[in-house]
């Protein structure tokens, strides 16, 4: 993924979140942004079936610069979950809200458009 389409800690603390501040050790930042990378991607491929894996989501946001930003909003998301939820799963409505909505990546078997939840 081209450098440009991940979010630093810089950006992350700009928003209110210094990682510095809850890594073990600075040397461990960026091992939760590639991990927050990681999940993005993996969802990303998971509400859209034509996204075959990281190359997909970087030929995405390649033809369509003006969707970085949103994408950063989603690794930021998923992060910000990573440090400050205590469940297995940082992935929350939220996330796919922003994947299918800000993004406009949420198409499954080219014809499902959207993603809702049924509550209980």
């Amino acid at each position: 993924m081209k450098k440009e389409y991940i979010i630093t800690n810089e950006e992350m603390t700009e928003k209110g979140l210094d990682l510095n501040e809850y890594a073990l050790d600075g040397t461990k930042v960026p091992a939760i942004i590639n991990r927050g990378l990681d999940i993005s991607v993996t969802r990303c491929c998971h509400l859209n079936d034509s996204f075959l894996g990281e190359k997909s989501v970087e030929k995405a946001l390649d033809e369509n610069p003006e969707l970085v930003d949103a994408f950063k909003k989603l690794q930021y998301n998923i992060i910000y979950n990573l440090v400050f939820t205590a469940t297995d799963d940082p992935v929350d409505v939220y996330i796919d809200t922003i994947i299918v909505h800000e993004l406009g990546w949420g198409k499954i078997n080219g014809f499902q458009k959207g993603i809702y939840y049924k509550n209980y």
